[in-house]
């Protein structure tokens, strides 16, 4: 495994725990543990507005209480070389509110080499409407790029100058997710 998977697994991981051990201290165990306090697993559609990234993505998480974590892929890596890959947490802080922040690594393949570019985010969620397991949802996120690097190109570091605004991008997507 490179060192970029190696570091993308410890994120997934520390995304999932995170999520679980906060939610676990949230929800003692007791003898009739609610309904709130429940793990559910969920998979579905990312669909996106922005043109930073693909339309339409594949999100997998954990849901705990108030708190979420999540991975997104992007299934259009096979056809054409550039992958999105997003590391989500959540944490609601209304019944159908809350806050979104996590990491992309996005890579882009250029004359036979990779193209890497880190982005944080952050942004806040609406819980829609349930459709018997089908949960769905619309996130409003702010993604900052950090950091450009190979390819054989010079590592790009976020700078004040007068391509700042180009490091940053708003984007609006929908989540259609089965949960169980």
């Amino acid at each position: 495994m490179t060192r970029a998977g190696r570091l993308v697994a410890l994120m997934v991981v520390t995304v999932v725990m995170v999520a679980t051990n906060v939610a676990r201290a949230e929800c003692p165990q007791a003898a009739a543990t609610p309904p709130p306090c429940e793990t559910h697993w969920h998979a579905g559609l990312d669909v996106r507005t922005d043109l930073g990234t693909h339309p339409i993505r594949l999100p997998f998480g954990v849901r705990r209480a108030n708190w979420d974590g999540t991975l997104v892929l992007d299934p259009y890596a096979f056809l054409d070389g550039q992958h999105d890959m997003d590391i989500l947490a959540q944490w609601m802080f209304g019944p159908r509110v809350g806050l979104l922040f996590g990491w992309r690594w996005t890579v882009i393949s250029v004359h036979n080499d990779w193209l890497h570019q880190e982005r944080s985010l952050v942004g806040i969620t609406g819980m829609g409407p349930k459709f018997g397991p089908v949960q769905t949802s619309a996130s409003l996120e702010l993604a900052v790029l950090w950091v450009k690097h190979g390819a054989g190109t010079m590592t790009e570091w976020i700078s004040a100058d007068r391509n700042l605004l180009d490091h940053f991008g708003f984007g609006l997507f929908v989540r259609f997710d089965y949960e169980r």
